[in-house]
């Protein structure tokens, strides 16, 4: 997921419309602004439409590979 425009920011935290890289898919959502959430969570981000995140992977192949739930589900 991209960030496409920012609709609502309050210190660190921020709302705004994300974008899918894979569908083209656009939902709003919350987010942080740390290098955390840019650099892991972001791209990890799992599209509502096709299910996948940035790299066209699932949420179980994500999961597998980082460990955790460092993903955000927009779904």
């Amino acid at each position: 997921m991209i960030i496409v425009k920012e609709t609502y920011r309050s210190r660190n935290d921020f709302k705004a419309v994300y974008k899918c890289e894979l569908c083209g898919h656009e939902q709003e959502g919350w987010g942080y602004s740390d290098g955390f959430f840019y650099c892991t969570v972001m791209p990890n981000a799992i599209c509502p439409k096709c299910g996948k995140n940035s790299k066209g992977e699932t949420p179980e192949e994500c999961k597998g590979r980082m460990g955790r739930d460092f993903y955000l589900d927009l779904r």
